[in-house]
């Protein structure tokens, strides 16, 4: 009773810290007035673009030549960041006017191998059955294609911390396809701990439902920066001119991400 009542404290501690458009209706929000406040926060928040920016990079440097499938748009950032001449096409499961697509990525409107790439930045932890993605993903890459993910690692920290304070209520403990059944169908719906048990403990789940994806890389990341600028639901917790140092401690820390890290670079291979 403690432990719940504490963590109703912290969370509460938390909300305050809120952008107030988005506390004042969470957490019935619209998903897509959620989506608009998101955009506005990403061009004011110059914190959270350089976070970003980092995890871009990382996605970039295993990016195949080809084309590129982004699930989960969100905001826009990483086409934007590809650039306009690229061959990019940006969906989400809540349309806004700069995705090029609407779609579900649980049944993709995309024919068999059409696709040299696939990218995507916090969503698979959201997908009611990530088999199902997973399963996806296969039947559109090319051989030699890549899926890229971006997502939560809970490590001994970050799982702590999550479990304190997060928005985002969980036990962190993947409840596996038949308990997301029962998952509520809005986006913002998660099963944090699912893309740690899939890529980082149970490696018979990817060989079992998308054997044609090999996991190729894979690496605990952000320890320092992210949770400290507050992500696109809180404001910063520190001043945009400690980003340097900040990030010279996230590279002294890298060595030890395995117990602090709160995201992971994922990279399946079509083969």
């Amino acid at each position: 009773m403690y432990l719940s009542l504490r963590r109703a404290v912290t969370v509460n501690e938390m909300k305050i810290r809120m952008y107030p458009q988005i506390r004042k209706d969470w957490p019935n929000i619209d998903e897509k007035k959620l989506l608009e406040i998101y955009r506005v926060i990403w061009e004011r928040k110059k914190i959270l673009q350089r976070v970003y920016f980092g995890w871009f990079k990382k996605i970039s440097a295993h990016i195949a030549k080809g084309n590129v499938l982004e699930i989960g748009g969100g905001v826009g950032a990483f086409k934007k960041y590809l650039g306009d001449c690229s061959d990019v096409i940006s969906t989400d499961i809540i349309f806004a006017s700069w995705h090029d697509c609407l779609a579900d990525a649980e049944q993709l409107p995309f024919k068999n191998e059409s696709f040299s790439n696939i990218v995507s930045i916090d969503a698979f932890h959201h997908i009611r059955f990530p088999e199902k993605m997973l399963k996806e993903a296969q039947r559109i890459l090319k051989k030699g294609g890549k899926f890229i993910l971006i997502e939560p690692y809970v490590s001994a920290f970050s799982g702590l911390i999550r479990k304190n304070f997060h928005h985002e209520e969980s036990d962190l403990k993947f409840s596996g396809a038949q308990e997301n059944e029962s998952m509520k169908k809005e986006a913002r719906s998660a099963d944090i701990a699912a893309p740690t048990e899939i890529f980082f403990k149970n490696p018979e789940f990817l060989s079992l439902h998308a054997p044609m994806l090999k996991l190729s890389h894979k690496e605990a990341h952000s320890i320092v920066m992210y949770p400290l600028s507050g992500g696109f639901n809180y404001r910063a917790l520190v001043p945009l001119f400690t980003c340097g140092f900040l990030e010279q401690i996230e590279r002294l820390l890298a060595p030890l991400s395995g117990f602090f890290a709160f995201k992971m670079l994922i990279v399946l291979e079509k083969v």
